[in-house]
C-alpha cells in the first residue's frame, strides 16, 4: 500500500541485467502499477525478463501491462515466449487463452491464479461488493425472512451464500 516506500527499498536491488535482481524488478513494476506508473511498471517487468526469463510472474504481469494499454497482441507475443520457456505454463497458457478469445481455454482458472487475485482483493472486497457493485443479496434473504415470520427471533442461521462473509441482521 506504500508503492514510493516499496520502490525506495527495492532500487538498490534493482540491477541490470543481474538474474539475482529478476524478483527485485517484478516488486518495482507492480509497486509502479499500484502507483498508476504503467508505462514505469512496463518497463521494470521486462528489466526482469531480462535479468531472468524465468523469473516468476514477470510475464504474466507485463502481458496484463500491455493488455490494460490496449496492446493485446504484443501482451500475447508475451504470453506465447514465456510459453516457448517453459516459464509458468498453466498461469501463462490461461492469460493467452483469455486474449485469444478463450481458444484452448483450460477447464477452471490456475489455482495460484485464483489465490493471488483474491488475495489482493480481501482488504477493500466488501466495500466494493456493496458500494461499487451494488451487492444487496445478503439484505435480500433477511428482508424474505422478515416478510415470512415478521414476529420471529432467529436463534440459529445456516448460511448457504457463496462465500461472500456478509450477512443480514
Amino acid at each position: 500500500g506504500e508503492p514510493a516506500r516499496a520502490l525506495e527499498l527495492l532500487q538498490p536491488l534493482c540491477v541490470p541485467d543481474q538474474p539475482a535482481a529478476a524478483p527485485a524488478w517484478v516488486l518495482a513494476g507492480q509497486a509502479r502499477q499500484l502507483a498508476g506508473e504503467h508505462g514505469q511498471a512496463e518497463a521494470a517487468y521486462r528489466a526482469a525478463r531480462s535479468c531472468d526469463p524465468a523469473v516468476p510472474r514477470a510475464a504474466a504481469l507485463l502481458a496484463q501491462c500491455l493488455q490494460a494499454a490496449g496492446r493485446a497482441d504484443e501482451a500475447a507475443a508475451v504470453l506465447r515466449d514465456a510459453l516457448a520457456r517453459g516459464v509458468e505454463p498453466e498461469l501463462n497458457r490461461y492469460l493467452l487463452a483469455g486474449l485469444e478469445g478463450g481458444r484452448d481455454a483450460p477447464a477452471a482458472s490456475p489455482e495460484p491464479y485464483v489465490r493471488a487475485l483474491f488475495d489482493s482483493y480481501a482488504s477493500d472486497f466488501e466495500s466494493h461488493l456493496v458500494q461499487t457493485l451494488r451487492y444487496a443479496g445478503h439484505q435480500a434473504v433477511v428482508d424474505a425472512a422478515t416478510r415470512a415470520a415478521p414476529d420471529r427471533h432467529w436463534d440459529d442461521v445456516l448460511d448457504l451464500g457463496c462465500g461472500t462473509g456478509l450477512c443480514g441482521r
